[in-house]
C-alpha cells in the first residue's frame, strides 16, 4: 500500500487565484483536475488502484494498492506526471489562441467584448496551467518537485528530506507571502508564455 501526497493542493489553488482574476476560477478549477487526474493516470499506468483520495491542508493525498512497494522512481513519475499535464494543457490553450486569431483576425473583431474575453481566457489558461505546473515543481515537501529531487538522493537522507513536508506548508506560506515564491517562479512562467507565443507566431 503507498500513500501518494500530491502537492500542496489548497495552497497551489490560492496561489493561482492571488494571481489570477476571479473571473478566470473556471479555468484554475480545470488546471487543478487536470494535474489530479494526471497523477492518477500514472499510476494507473504502473499498475497501481485507486483506493481513495482525501484532501487536506496540504494536498491531494491518493491511497493506492499495488504487487511490491513503491520505489522512489516511481513516486518520482508519478510525481511529474502533474505539472507534465499541466504543461501540455497549457500548449493546447496556446494552440486554441493562435487559431482562433488566424480564423478571427484582431483588427477586425477587437471591437467586439466576447471576443476580447475569449482571447484573455484562452491566455489565461495558458499562464494559469503554466503557473500551476512550475509551482509543483518547486522541491520543498510536499510538492511534486520534492519527490523529484528524492529520487536522486541516497535512501536515508530522501527519506529525511521528504520527512520535512510536515513543515513545507510553513515553509510556502511564507515564500508566498514575502514574494519569494513570485520572484522565481514570475520569470519561468513568463518565460514559457512567451516562449509558446514566439513558437506559435503570436508575438
Amino acid at each position: 500500500v503507498c500513500s501518494s501526497d500530491l502537492g500542496g493542493f489548497w495552497l497551489l489553488v490560492g496561489a493561482l487565484l492571488l494571481a489570477a482574476s476571479v473571473r478566470f476560477l473556471l479555468w484554475v478549477a480545470v488546471a487543478v483536475a487536470v494535474h489530479e487526474a494526471g497523477h492518477i493516470l500514472a499510476i494507473r499506468a504502473l499498475g497501481g488502484r485507486i483506493e481513495s483520495l482525501r484532501l487536506t491542508g496540504v494536498g491531494a493525498v491518493l491511497r493506492t494498492r499495488r504487487a511490491g512497494l513503491c520505489s522512489y522512481r516511481e513516486e518520482c513519475l508519478v510525481a511529474l506526471a502533474g505539472p507534465l499535464t499541466n504543461f501540455l494543457l497549457a500548449i493546447v490553450f496556446g494552440v486554441a489562441l493562435s487559431l482562433t486569431l488566424a480564423f478571427f483576425p484582431f483588427e477586425a473583431w477587437r471591437q467586439h467584448n466576447l471576443y476580447i474575453f475569449a482571447l484573455s481566457s484562452l491566455q489565461a489558461g495558458v499562464v494559469i496551467n503554466f503557473g500551476l505546473g512550475w509551482l509543483n515543481l518547486v522541491p520543498i515537501p510536499p510538492l511534486d518537485g520534492s519527490k523529484v529531487v528524492a529520487y536522486f538522493l541516497p535512501g536515508n537522507t530522501a527519506w529525511r528530506y521528504l520527512g520535512m513536508e510536515r513543515y513545507g506548508f510553513v515553509i510556502l506560506l511564507l515564500l508566498l507571502f514575502t514574494g519569494a515564491l513570485g520572484y522565481v517562479l514570475g520569470p519561468l512562467v513568463s518565460g514559457s508564455a512567451r516562449g509558446l507565443f514566439s513558437l506559435l507566431g503570436i508575438l
